[in-house]
């Protein structure tokens, strides 16, 4: 009986060395990863699904989502435009399930990122020395803000998508309003309702200028930024030159090859429109600030 059996066994271990022996070269060492490959992919897959919400999900997370849905998909912008394939490529990217691309829209990626570089412009002018400003005339100052605020969107004017940006935020005026207004409220806050207006035409006029600029490091736009700025300077210094830098043509007509350009002309008297105080009665698109048009005392 005992023989019987260990005969048994012998033939079973004999087979099994045989089946083993006839196996492709390396098989065994493929056996032998495949645990580890499955238990890399099985982590990447919990990772994804851990970043993405879930129906359980608090405000807080799934706004913190939309925050870093927003992060990833500018990348995928450079390449898909400030399109909802942008936002659907963002979410492949991270592995993420596809319905959370309808989490955000393209509006919605441009409002981010404007209120992102705006909140940098923000820690930028509060990182600057109280010896630096004390020794900067007010020109350099606001060439300065300007300069840094428009060099957040030069690697998507190197790709040719930030006029895409643009006219999508003049889609939405009321939200565009506001964050033009915070952007030259930061840049001089002590300036009054008019000056504002002078200051984000300058602005307007200058980020069109980048569009079209070929000269190295964009010297071009950088030198015509100075040369409002100092304009800008002279005129609220002397109380004069306001109303012809208020001259929408005006500024305008410093911009050289976009002046030829109906959609960026369109862009510009859009984009100003949102920044222009109207006179008594207040219009939709008229000023950028509701203590704009509050009576002075």
């Amino acid at each position: 009986m005992m023989k019987s059996s260990v005969r048994s066994a012998l033939r079973l271990r004999n087979a099994a060395l045989r089946a083993s022996s006839q196996q492709p070269q390396g098989y065994n060492l493929l056996v032998a990863a495949r645990p580890t490959a499955i238990a890399a992919t099985n982590l990447r897959l919990a990772s994804a699904a851990a970043a993405a919400p879930t129906a359980t999900s608090s405000t807080s997370d799934m706004n913190a989502f939309r925050d870093r849905l927003c992060d990833v998909a500018l990348e995928q912008v450079k390449v898909h435009g400030w399109t909802q394939d942008a936002i659907a490529a963002a979410v492949a990217q991270k592995g993420w399930t596809l319905s959370m691309s309808g989490m955000i829209t393209p509006n919605d990626l441009v409002s981010y990122w404007m209120d992102r570089w705006n909140d940098e412009l923000e820690e930028h002018l509060q990182g600057s020395s109280t010896s630096s400003i004390a020794d900067s005339t007010q020109a350099d100052r606001i060439g300065d803000a300007i300069q840094f605020r428009l060099q957040r969107v030069v690697p998507l004017v190197q790709c040719n998508r930030w006029h895409e940006g643009m006219a999508l935020g003049l889609k939405t005026p009321t939200t565009t309003r506001q964050q033009l207004h915070r952007i030259v409220e930061l840049i001089d806050p002590h300036a009054d309702v008019s000056q504002h207006a002078v200051l984000g035409m300058i602005y307007a006029s200058t980020e069109l200028h980048l569009l079209t600029d070929t000269s190295p490091d964009y010297a071009e736009t950088w030198a015509f930024l100075r040369q409002r700025a100092q304009e800008y300077e002279s005129g609220s210094a002397t109380g004069g030159g306001i109303s012809q830098l208020m001259s929408a043509g005006s500024v305008m007509g410093q911009v050289p090859v976009a002046a030829t350009s109906a959609v960026a002309k369109s862009l510009f008297e859009g984009a100003t429109s949102l920044l222009t105080p109207f006179g008594n009665a207040p219009s939709p698109m008229a000023g950028t600030n509701p203590k704009d048009y509050e009576a002075k005392k």
